[in-house]
Formats: C-alpha cells, sequence, structure tokens
C-alpha cells in the first residue's frame, strides 16, 4: 500500500514538473514569436506586425521604442538610389568617341567597323590595362588605333585628357585601292569640334559635320591620318585662303621624269619633297639657290600612281597631288 502510495505521489510530482517545463517552453515560444515579429519589423518596417503584438507590459514598450521613424528606411533607399545614381553619372561622365569605318568588300559587301576611344587625364599613349583592347583580326581593310614604338593595333584605346594640341594616331590597312568612309558612330561628353587631319595633305576634315570620303591605294597607311581637336591652322595654309596657291605651279612631267615648278620672287623655298599616297616619302631635294622655276628630276624607280608634293617656303607650306605615269 504504502509503495502505491509513494509511485502515486512521484507520478504526481513528474506531471507537474512536465507540466511547468511545458508551460515554460510555450513561454519561451510566444516570446520567440513575439521577438521574430519585433525583427521583422524593424528590418521591413512593417506596422501591421507592431499591431498583433499582445500589451504585455515591457514587451509592448521594447516594441514601441524599436520601432523605426516614419520614412527613415525610405530615406536610405533614397540616399542608395542616388549613390547609385552619382556612380553612373560619374561613369557617363567620361569623354567618348566612336568612329565608324566603311568600306566595300571584294563581294561587293558594305562593311562597317567601329574603334572606340575615351579621355581622361591619368591616361596616356602608353598601354592601360583596363582602358585599351588590342585586335586580334586581320582584315585587309581595317582602321585601328596605333601608337609609337607599340606593334599593337588597338580598337579600344584610352588617352589622356583633350586639348588643343592633342593628336592620336590612326592606321588604315587597305586591301584594295579605292574609296573608304569614315563617320561618328557616337559622342558622349564632348562639346568641341572632333577632326581628322591628314598630315600629308594638310587637311583638316570635321567630323562631327558628318562621314568624310577618303581615297586611298592599296597598302597600310601610317603617320598620315589623326584624330584631333584643332584644325591646321600654323604650318598648312587651307588653299581657299593661301596665296601661294595664286603664285606658284606645280605638276609631273612624265615624258622627262621631272617635278616642274614656278614660282615669283617673293616666294623663297627651303626643301621639296615627294610622298606617296601612304604617306612614305619617296624623294627629297633641299634647296639652296632661288629661282623662278626647277625641274627636279625623279631618281628613284618609283611604281606609277597618285603622290603628295610638298612645298616648304617663307609663305608657309603647300601640298600639291600630282599623278607620275
Amino acid at each position: 500500500m504504502n509503495n502505491t502510495n509513494n509511485t502515486q505521489k512521484l507520478f504526481l510530482k513528474n506531471f507537474n514538473f512536465s507540466k511547468n517545463q511545458h508551460l515554460k517552453e510555450k513561454k519561451t515560444y510566444k516570446k520567440g514569436i513575439i521577438y521574430l515579429i519585433v525583427f521583422l519589423s524593424v528590418f521591413l518596417n512593417i506596422k501591421t506586425f507592431a499591431n498583433i503584438i499582445p500589451n504585455r507590459g515591457s514587451s509592448s514598450e521594447f516594441c514601441k521604442a524599436s520601432t523605426p521613424k516614419e520614412g527613415y528606411y525610405n530615406k536610405n533607399f533614397e540616399d542608395h538610389r542616388s549613390n547609385k545614381t552619382e556612380f553612373t553619372k560619374n561613369n557617363e561622365l567620361l569623354p567618348i568617341i566612336k568612329l565608324g569605318f566603311e568600306y566595300t568588300n571584294t563581294e561587293n559587301l558594305r562593311l562597317h567597323h567601329q574603334i572606340a576611344i575615351s579621355f581622361q587625364a591619368t591616361n596616356s599613349f602608353d598601354y592601360e590595362k583596363g582602358y585599351d583592347a588590342e585586335s586580334f583580326i586581320d582584315n585587309e581593310t581595317d582602321i585601328y588605333w596605333k601608337f609609337k614604338d607599340d606593334h599593337r593595333k588597338y580598337v579600344i584605346t584610352g588617352v589622356q585628357e583633350i586639348s588643343d594640341d592633342l593628336e592620336v594616331p590612326l592606321e588604315i590597312t587597305m586591301g584594295y585601292s579605292g574609296q573608304v568612309d569614315l563617320m561618328v558612330d557616337k559622342i558622349q561628353n564632348i562639346s568641341r569640334e572632333i577632326y581628322i587631319k591628314d598630315k600629308l595633305t594638310g587637311v583638316s576634315y570635321n567630323i562631327k559635320n558628318g562621314k568624310i570620303n577618303l581615297t586611298l591605294d592599296k597598302g597600310i597607311c601610317s603617320n598620315r591620318f589623326v584624330l584631333a581637336f584643332r584644325e591646321s591652322t600654323s604650318n598648312t595654309l587651307k588653299l581657299e585662303n593661301n596665296t601661294l596657291i595664286n603664285e606658284t605651279t606645280i605638276y609631273a612631267d612624265n615624258q622627262n621624269k621631272n617635278i616642274v615648278i614656278s614660282k615669283n620672287q617673293e616666294i623663297t623655298i627651303q626643301k621639296i619633297e615627294l610622298f606617296n599616297i601612304l604617306g612614305k616619302k619617296t624623294s627629297l631635294w633641299n634647296i639652296t639657290e632661288q629661282k623662278n622655276s626647277y625641274k627636279l628630276a625623279i631618281k628613284n624607280q618609283i611604281p606609277k600612281g597618285l603622290y603628295i608634293i610638298k612645298m616648304y617656303s617663307n609663305k608657309g607650306t603647300l601640298s600639291k597631288k600630282v599623278v607620275i605615269e
């Protein structure tokens, strides 16, 4: 009998202990739910979660004190969006030019190639990782950026900031003798005029006004064309404003293999240079005696074709195209 009573007392004690533990766990569980809801309310700023929390003394006060002020997260979002917009704007502020190059291939298809350039004070003509991209495709006819003492052909390059004196060298490879077109595909954050300069003829083309057409011979045009931001005015005179054109006559005497030049006495010639259409110098005459006319013998055996004669004088530099047969 005593054993039975002891067993019953032990059973009741265990039952009460289990019940108390269950109640504690239940209470802890409820508190866990409450803290979870509070966290969600703070993180997501959802007021409905705060309203369902029971008003039980310190718990409700905790929720009230922890609820962020209205517009707090909206402000954070606006700040984040503002920072993102500022980052995008800074990227877009980088001055960029995309040049288009068009030609007709041997299959009579009109092809369009594109090269790009950006301008930043910290860059230069040297290779800069992240700003320069080399072309690994050897097209018979193509255009690319080509820098001195650098064998690479760049389709994308980053150079120093824009200035009046900046001239970025271009190289054109021709797989045929004929015409090609150059144009601006895109301009970003550049308001000034953009020129393609022909260093051989001294002509500057304002490419911002529209596409330009060039007639070139088969081969590689090196050290001839540059991208610039100021028109040639110092050493090379415009023909329409050039007094030399009215006072000087230049032509090729193909029968006697001479370059013939006539001028008036006011013009003093220093030297005469002959270039092929690719920009390679083929002949040079240093003038030591001033005369009214000259017959300059073409000593070298040069191929037939179009050539450029450059005359350097006290009145400026004059370029003249001649055909040598």
